[in-house]
């Protein structure tokens, strides 16, 4: 950001416009991605998968990661 910008902002004035602007950023991939009907199927998927118990602890997904 410009050092005008920085200038006329308190710290506590910039960092909630960080925020927000990390938050506008959320809202964004958000969208991106309830308009992405193959993310979407994807996520839906991934949902049945742990409902149905067809997961995985992080320790067994990093043995198998090592073996290939």
């Amino acid at each position: 950001m410009s050092r005008l910008i920085r200038e006329l902002l308190s710290e506590e004035d910039f960092r909630k416009l960080e925020e927000l602007r990390d938050m506008l950023e959320e809202i964004i991939e958000t969208i991106d991605l309830l308009l992405n009907p193959e993310a979407l199927e994807g996520l839906r998927e991934a949902e049945e998968d742990v409902d149905k118990g067809r997961v995985r602890s992080w320790d067994e997904f990093l043995k198998e990661l090592k073996k290939t």
